[in-house]
This record gives structure tokens, sequence and C-alpha cells, in this order.
């Protein structure tokens, strides 16, 4: 990942996305690569400091089919 911005509010980024296709299964998948923009949003304040909980990915390319999702909540640092 390359940021781009990173502040108080959020941050941006580009770079590579490595993915396994588990095809045919996942200890013989090949990696695929995708090119994405990645955005950390949504400020949380914990013990540990301040944290980002919600992570978007925009698909420089198609999205792969298998992976529903492009917006992931991440878990509270413990």
């Amino acid at each position: 990942m390359t940021w781009t911005t990173w502040t108080d509010e959020g941050a941006t980024g580009h770079g590579t996305l490595w993915l396994n296709l588990c095809d045919p299964d996942c200890a013989g998948g090949k990696t695929a690569y995708y090119p994405v923009q990645v955005t950390l949003s949504d400020v949380q304040a914990s013990a540990h400091g301040q944290w980002f909980k919600s992570l978007a990915i925009t698909w420089g390319s198609p999205k792969p089919a298998h992976l529903p999702l492009s917006t992931y909540a991440l878990a509270s640092p413990s």
C-alpha cells in the first residue's frame, strides 16, 4: 500500500490486493492481483488509542465474483 492521505478522520491509499483463487483448491490455487484503492474511516477510540473501524475497497478492475463485499468492519484492538 502507498498511503496518499492519513489524518485523524481517515486514510486513503492504493496498492495491489493479492488473492488466492483456491482453484482447484486453496493449497494449489493460483494468486490473482487486483489494483485497489483503500479508504479507512469511522475513527473510534479505545484504551490502545484511535483506530479505524471501516475499510472500503474500490476496485481498479472488476471485483472478484466470489467476494460479496467491498466494505469491511474492522475489529477493535484488544
